[in-house]
């Protein structure tokens, strides 16, 4: 599977979510994502969502030039209101993932390794941001 150029904006949960029901054989590439504002769960964030969730994942993943913007929903007070994804990538228990590039950006952290991932690796241009912007 191959996703190139694809946005998500305001998704409830994750944007992009690979998870354990991916087999084995094959690779999935994802190229160039935009992912604004997601993992909103009902206005509150946090929840442990993200722009890109991969867990579980027995195939290997490759992300390119990956791009998480943080943010609140339309019309809403940048003051008052809960800013979204809590991380800007998420992964746990995979099996092979190497994020080569982009901006992530999440309130808590623009990167999460759950630390049970059996090969993860992230390129030298991966930059990670944690917090609200400014």
């Amino acid at each position: 599977m191959e996703l190139l150029g694809c946005s998500t904006d305001a998704n409830e949960r994750n944007g992009v979510n690979i998870d354990a029901n991916s087999s084995t054989a094959g690779l999935i590439i994802l190229n160039g994502l935009r992912l604004n504002r997601d993992g909103r769960n009902g206005g509150t964030g946090w929840g442990g969502f993200a722009g890109l969730r991969i867990n579980g994942a027995k195939t290997s993943v490759v992300v390119s030039a990956v791009g998480v913007q943080v943010g609140i929903d339309d019309g809403g007070n940048p003051a008052t209101d809960t800013f979204h994804p809590q991380y800007g990538v998420n992964i746990d228990a995979a099996a092979c993932v190497a994020v080569d590039s982009g901006l992530v950006h999440g309130v808590t952290a623009g990167f999460r390794d759950g630390g049970t991932s059996t090969i993860l690796k992230k390129g030298a241009t991966l930059i990670e941001v944690a917090g609200k912007p400014a």
